[in-house]
């Protein structure tokens, strides 16, 4: 009864003297100190299955501590007992496994560092692979991209420069019409002094309105040519008829309608009559 009595003052006495420097010290440390300070071993299995199993104080500290503890109490010190031999057991198998776990945790970080060379090159291979690819398909994109933008810069400047191309062309009946009432007229008709002042006024108007019709083409980028006495090409001119001649053929000696360009397309060709070299004409 005594012993229990002496045992119970010393675990109230320890409680009060951790409750004393639970703030200096911390609270897991003392609190598994205090724990592992009691003489039960149930206690010391509770200990195992919680986390304040790593805060355990060295079994020989906790020997010593027993041992002085009973010296002052007036008892000797037994050479070994259930409890220790138990914590002894428990530590060693804590150390062990801790061992293995640290030899587990280096091979794996010397696996993930240290790589065969094999394996290595075969991953800067693969790298420069998967570079390449990348590479090469950007390289696809970007041709692609900078032709949509050729394209579409040529269709705008198509529309700005051919848009009026339609409508240019429905005047060109006009700028015709106005040549052939040039041209139909007499020149005598035309004399300042002997013509007509009507006819003469009629031409300088009919001259007038062709000049700025001409003009307007020229400002809108489309050219009036006449390709008398040139040599026939298909791509500007067009072939109405054939002329008997002598001396050559493919020779344009006859132009029916004169030929248009707007910039550096064919707006309309010339229609034109082509000489040609027959036996008629030789004899």
């Amino acid at each position: 009864m005594m012993m229990m009595m002496m045992r119970g003052n010393r675990i109230l006495m320890n409680r009060i003297a951790w409750k004393q420097n639970f703030f200096s010290f911390g609270l897991k440390q003392n609190f598994s100190s205090f724990l592992w300070s009691l003489p039960n071993n149930s206690t010391r299995k509770v200990l195992q299955s919680t986390n304040l199993w790593k805060y355990r104080p060295w079994t020989t500290s906790a020997n010593s501590t027993t041992t002085e503890t009973k010296e002052k109490d007036g008892k000797k010190p037994q050479d070994s007992t259930p409890e220790t031999t138990t914590a002894q057991e428990t530590t060693e198998t804590e150390q062990s496994t801790s061992k293995e776990t640290d030899e587990r945790q280096q091979k794996s970080s010397a696996k993930g560092i240290s790589l065969d060379p094999e394996e290595l090159v075969q991953q800067i291979q693969e790298q420069e692979q998967q570079i390449v690819k990348l590479k090469d398909l950007s390289m696809r994109a970007y041709a692609e991209m900078e032709n949509v933008r050729k394209i579409a810069q040529r269709d705008v400047d198509n529309a700005r420069k051919y848009s009026i191309g339609a409508f240019a062309k429905d005047l060109l009946d006009v700028a015709d019409n106005l040549e052939r009432a040039l041209q139909n007229i007499p020149a005598e008709k035309l004399d300042a002094e002997k013509g007509d002042a009507i006819v003469i006024s009629l031409y300088e108007g009919v001259k007038a309105t062709n000049d700025v019709l001409q003009k307007v083409f020229q400002r809108y980028g489309i050219e009036r040519y006449d390709p008398m006495g040139e040599k026939f090409d298909p791509n500007l001119h067009q072939a109405m008829f054939e002329i008997p001649d002598k001396s050559s053929s493919g020779i344009v000696l006859a132009v029916a309608k004169t030929g248009y360009k707007i910039q550096d397309r064919i707006l309309r060709p010339a229609e034109v009559g082509v000489s040609k070299v027959t036996d008629e004409a030789s004899s």
